[in-house]
């Protein structure tokens, strides 16, 4: 394995002897592309029928619910921290989006190595 952009991973992750905390050096994450396909209340017109995407952290241990995913993403609003502490603006409020109006198109996965 070669890492070009972190090439001193490997040479971490060989190191002789257990590693404690292997878990928590690696996060999953998905990338879900979607669409929502009808009218939503406090959902952007805007946006039905538009590709829309969403990164999420992800349990590689279990199958996605990936529509379940959106739906809680719209329920309790983005997770990301601004670096400089000010909320999204406009803050998002809750949306109750019907699962048989979320279409998935794609997911993406991605694994990131924390040092």
């Amino acid at each position: 394995m070669t890492n070009h952009a972190y090439p001193d991973v490997e040479s971490v992750l060989k190191q002789p002897g257990p590693i404690v905390s292997a878990p928590r050096l690696l996060q999953h994450w998905d990338k879900i592309h979607f669409r929502i396909t009808g009218q939503v209340p406090n959902f952007p017109a805007a946006l039905v029928g538009q590709d829309l995407d969403i990164k999420v952290l992800d349990d590689p241990n279990t199958v996605a619910d990936l529509k379940g995913k959106v739906q809680q993403f719209f329920l309790t609003g983005p997770r990301t921290v601004d670096p400089t502490g000010i909320p999204p603006i406009p803050p998002i409020p809750p949306i109750n989006i019907p699962r048989n109006l979320i279409e998935i198109k794609d997911v993406d996965y991605e694994i990131v190595v924390l040092l």
